[in-house]
């Protein structure tokens, strides 16, 4: 390595990420991530971590990412919507 790009590179140490898709295709079926299922859902991310937790949501990982199918999103919001007499 030449001076001028290791001196360009101790200066700028700055870790560039690769920014993720909210959301995957498998199948045909669309799944979101954790972040866009607590956006639709209107809660967080950590309450939305408990729910699945604890079985209330369903979801499954892949690799350190927990997805969520929206079938499973609209019969969670489904099961918890009372109607209104």
């Amino acid at each position: 390595m030449k001076k001028a790009q290791k001196a360009r590179k101790a200066r700028n140490p700055v870790k560039r990420t690769r920014k993720r898709k909210h959301e995957k295709f498998i199948n045909g079926e669309v799944y979101f991530d954790i972040s866009k299922a607590a956006e639709i859902l209107s809660v967080s991310r950590g309450t939305l971590y408990h729910w699945a937790k604890s079985k209330k949501i369903r979801c499954f990982k892949l690799g350190k990412y927990a997805y969520f199918k929206q079938q499973w999103i609209d019969d969670f919001v489904y099961e918890r919507t009372q109607e209104v007499v």
